[in-house]
């Protein structure tokens, strides 16, 4: 049984002079909630048990989530962080939700196109990987996180660093052991956890023909809104 959590518990403080008072996640693209999008694509892509990591604002997410109809064979659940706790802590304290050897993690301010996360899957079960980061074609603008992919398949990460051929999609297969290792509390996947394990041969790519539209600032809400 596929399952993933949703990260949306960011502040959303880049998005707030355009989506004031709402959780990021339930901002709309054209009328529908970015959450509702990226729910309804892993249910499309097989997921049975989608886990939200909730903090700022999480009960807007809760309240929201009680009504999204899903199939009988598929169970939403949440996830409440009583501190900010940063992606990695985020994920870690999620993860007694997660019954499987492996799940994926997805940022919840981003929908998909394209992207065949079971095929991602089997490719992070061959490699071994303790982390296998999904990565697309890069956006114009170059805040974000520069993925190399070597030709053995395993990963370089720079947050943030764009001029890169590939950016990371926020999207990551992840080996629950591993994750469980980490001690809890604040840590963030993209500036801690992740360049360790990359100095530590166990983080890979996988590249993916698909695309990502990232609401995170107010630009790029309004060009998938249409206003640009």
């Amino acid at each position: 049984m596929n399952e993933v959590i949703i990260l949306c518990g960011g502040a959303g403080t880049r998005l707030a002079s355009v989506v004031p008072n709402k959780q990021k996640a339930l901002a709309e693209v054209r009328g529908v909630p970015v959450l509702d999008m990226i729910i309804s694509g892993l249910i499309q892509n097989g997921f049975k048990r989608i886990v939200l990591a909730t903090g700022v604002r999480g009960d807007q997410v809760r309240a929201h989530v009680a009504d999204i109809a899903v199939p009988t064979d598929c169970e939403i659940v949440v996830s409440e962080e009583k501190e900010p706790l940063g992606t990695g802590g985020a994920i870690r304290s999620a993860l007694s939700y997660i019954h499987g050897e492996h799940f994926l993690a997805i940022n919840g301010d981003a929908f998909f196109g394209g992207i065949n996360f079971n095929e991602a899957l089997e490719y992070h079960r061959g490699k071994n990987a303790g982390v296998t980061l999904v990565a697309v074609a890069p956006r114009t603008e170059a805040d974000y996180g520069r993925v190399d992919i070597a030709t053995d398949g395993r990963a370089g990460f720079r947050e943030k660093a764009g001029a890169g051929s590939l950016m990371s999609a926020g999207a990551y297969w992840m080996n629950r052991r591993l994750i469980a290792e980490l001690p809890e509390g604040p840590l963030s996947a993209e500036n801690d956890f992740f360049p360790r394990l990359a100095a530590e041969g166990r983080l890979y790519g996988y590249r993916s023909a698909g695309y990502v539209t990232d609401i995170g600032t107010p630009e790029r809400y309004r060009t998938a809104n249409g206003e640009v």
